[in-house]
């Protein structure tokens, strides 16, 4: 105990501790003024986080090259808000209490959820990463607790702090690498969230279309499902505009999801991950390098 703590006061953590002391004091703040402030930050961000903005900028001209490089460079400067705002979110989710947020959720589809746990069998919920996911993740758990999958952070402040605050807010956080306790919770009827939509390399991956693109995705949540007879359904979510709150909505049950074609059960997911993204394109996590693993012979794409 006394190592991990002296491992976390290490001074390459100090402009860590910094910052998480700046964004403590920020949400202090009335909810308008930080999501102002948040929005602003992004902004400055677009200027300065290079590697960010050009993983972003190569995503944005695969996923919409309809668009003009004019509406493509807008989208990515919406984008830096978008992270902004969301950095700002999390410090919200980490540290504001409920009474200040709970009006702030909106949610749609939950007897899907609902009607899943009567069958008896577990609930596999598939969501993704959008730039609202700590809050968005804080105010749901708040009506409906849940298990959430996850991967470590490289700084051990972060993954500490994020760790802390899940198991407090949405119950156990569960490793992504801890399958007997993942196949587990769901066996005694208890609901996963589980971010299916990054690169993880191709063990354990397909190369599923993503916006006409073969894209390495992550068969694990099929073959949870298949092995559980868990249900499944999908969650996405959003900011609201005019700093109205959040919406999320769930979707009904994934029928015949899970029934021995991977390939064919996240294309399904994927295409239902599209469509939330067009809903509110900037909003997506476009900083990731979805598709860092390319299939044999292609060219690496950043």
């Amino acid at each position: 105990m006394q190592n991990n703590f002296l491992d976390l006061i290490h001074p390459r953590y100090w402009p860590t501790w910094l910052g998480l002391g700046i964004l403590y004091l920020i949400t202090k703040l009335p909810y308008r003024l930080q999501i102002l402030f948040g929005k602003n930050l992004g902004r400055i961000s677009y200027y300065l986080l290079k590697k960010f903005r050009h993983t972003a900028e190569i995503n944005l001209k695969l996923c919409f090259p309809e668009l003009s490089n004019k509406e493509q460079k807008e989208l990515v400067k919406k984008q830096f808000q978008s992270l902004g705002m969301g950095l700002i979110e999390s410090a919200m989710a980490w540290w504001m209490p409920d009474h200040k947020l709970d009006a702030l959720i909106h949610v749609q589809g939950l007897e899907h959820l609902q009607d899943a746990l009567t069958r008896k069998k577990g609930v596999l919920i598939l969501s993704a990463h959008f730039t609202s996911l700590d809050i968005c993740g804080r105010l749901f758990s708040s009506i409906f607790p849940m298990h959430v999958v996850y991967r470590e952070q490289k700084n051990q402040v972060i993954d500490k702090l994020l760790k802390q605050h899940r198991h407090f807010k949405w119950m156990q956080p569960i490793h992504r690498h801890a399958i007997r306790q993942i196949i587990k919770t769901l066996k005694q009827n208890k609901a996963i969230w589980y971010a299916a939509d990054q690169d993880y390399g191709p063990t354990h991956s397909i190369f599923s279309p993503f916006f006409n693109i073969p894209t390495a995705t992550i068969t694990t949540p099929s073959r949870y499902a298949h092995q559980t007879g868990a249900e499944v359904v999908t969650l996405f979510y959003h900011r609201l505009p005019r700093s109205k709150g959040y919406q999320i909505t769930i979707g009904p049950v994934l029928e015949n999801f899970a029934k021995g074609d991977d390939f064919q059960d996240m294309l399904r997911f994927n295409q239902l991950l599209e469509q939330a993204i067009c809903a509110n394109p900037d909003q997506y996590l476009w900083i990731h390098r979805r598709f860092k693993t390319r299939p044999p012979g292609d060219l690496y794409l950043y």
